[in-house]
């Protein structure tokens, strides 16, 4: 089975797919029709502590490779990301700094299809000022969408 090289278009700033359909690890992977906007928008509700700044509407910014973000990579950021191949799901993390945060997945395999309402996945509150942060924002939902 031959591999395929393939490049980032400067012309749409979209993701690249292989041809087989695996996302291309660290590289440009989507080509996915139609293209997922450069442009994301998550909802996020019921969080506390540390994490209560996150609680509204934000809109999220292609980066680079399989990654949108709000305001950027660097902390406090909001961080959409592709997961595989492997555990092959997205992911959504809100945190105010390395180890405070909390994630979310969606389940999907769908490289294609970031939108939806995410599961809780995961939280730390090592390095939050409100230690109680993570038990508190238990069910805190988070969904993604076009619009």
């Amino acid at each position: 089975m031959g591999t395929e090289r393939l490049t980032r278009s400067s012309a749409n700033g979209h993701l690249r797919k292989a041809a087989d359909g695996h996302l291309v690890k660290g590289g440009e992977c989507n080509c996915c029709s139609p293209a997922i906007p450069d442009t994301l928008y998550v909802t996020l509700a019921r969080l506390v502590g540390d994490l209560a700044v996150w609680n509204g509407k934000w809109t999220l910014s292609h980066t680079t490779g399989c990654y949108w973000a709000y305001p950027s990579h660097a902390y406090p950021r909001i961080l959409l990301q592709w997961i595989g191949p492997g555990t092959s799901d997205w992911r959504l993390s809100a945190a105010t700094a390395a180890q405070c945060y909390k994630h979310w997945q969606s389940g999907a395999q769908d490289p294609c299809d970031p939108v939806g309402a995410y599961s809780e996945f995961a939280c730390d509150a090592f390095t939050c000022a409100d230690p109680n942060t993570c038990v508190d924002s238990a069910g805190a939902t988070c969904v993604v969408s076009l619009t």
